[in-house]
């Protein structure tokens, strides 16, 4: 399985230079439980995202999804039928675990339905869960938008807003006149804001820098912004810990989605480029905009 971030591949051929070429093919599985989901792991990376992974070499892409789907749940499917195709293009800067040249990634997903088998997490190799999830469910879960999209092939749309629902909210929000951004600075100076982080993941400074650009945005400069390191597992387990980097306002996650852990790893983030190792600036004010209200009230 790839938990990768994603692009379009909306860029000419003649500008893509030396690109990596990898074929997946992945399963919906939907029944009376819900849907069935894979959760992934890399190194300090995860998510949850469809059972399913890539093709190997000689291999039929409906015979990959059902040896992946066996190998990642237990569970022995039949293939109904492919639901769509997508093709994807990952900046090599993007490239979950690290760096590499650019990857080109064509995702095959197919409708499959359970013959056999028994719940069961692979051993030894990237997914470390296996669970059912109703549709409500998914959509506060931390996973890849490959999950979105194939449940979207399916005609099984994951409730809550959309992207055009969220940019407005962002630039409702964010739009402040400079009276009330003034008073605003003034009381909330007793707010903070705590970065939690770990230092094997690269990302926290990037957030602490974000974070403080975002609440200058929105006319909060006098939030306090905290940068504390955990290192150990004790320390994790003691604060609402996600991931690192974790944000705090005022000691909630505002990018919660009711999972914390006490592993020393890094979070990843879905942003409207895919996932990342922060969150978007955009998405920043809009979580930082309950600072704004709040210091206001």
């Amino acid at each position: 399985m790839s938990g990768e971030g994603a692009e379009p591949t909306d860029l000419p051929a003649d500008e893509l230079g030396v690109v990596d070429l990898r074929v997946g093919a992945y399963a919906i599985v939907h029944d009376e439980r819900g849907v069935l989901l894979a959760h992934w792991r890399e190194g300090a990376y995860g998510g949850w995202t469809l059972p399913g992974g890539g093709v190997e070499p000689g291999e039929h892409p409906e015979q990959t999804v059902v040896r992946e789907v066996q190998e990642e749940t237990g569970f022995d499917v039949r293939v109904d039928g492919i639901l769509g195709v997508g093709s994807i293009l990952i900046p090599g800067a993007r490239r979950i675990p690290g760096p590499g040249r650019d990857l080109q990634a064509l995702r095959i997903v197919y409708r499959c339905t359970i013959v056999g088998g028994a719940l069961a997490v692979e051993r030894d190799g990237t997914t470390d869960d296996v669970r059912w999830f109703a549709l409500d469910e998914v959509a506060g879960l931390e996973r890849v938008e490959l999950v979105d999209e194939g449940l979207a092939y399916a005609g099984l749309a994951v409730p809550g807003p959309g992207r055009d629902d969220v940019t407005d909210r962002a630039e409702s929000e964010t739009t402040m006149s400079e009276t009330a951004a003034e008073k605003t600075a003034g009381a909330a100076s007793d707010r903070v804001v705590e970065v939690l982080h770990i230092d094997e993941c690269p990302n926290w400074q990037q957030t602490v820098d974000d974070v403080r650009a975002a609440l200058a945005e929105l006319g909060a400069g006098g939030v306090r912004v905290v940068e504390r390191l955990l290192a150990s597992p004790d320390e994790a387990a003691a604060v609402p810990f996600a991931g690192s980097p974790t944000i705090l306002v005022d000691g909630a996650d505002p990018f919660s989605t009711g999972q914390t852990t006490t592993e020393l790893a890094c979070r990843v983030y879905r942003t409207e480029e895919g996932l990342r190792g922060t969150p978007s600036r955009r998405q920043l004010v809009v979580a930082l905009a309950g600072v704004v209200g709040a210091s206001r009230g």
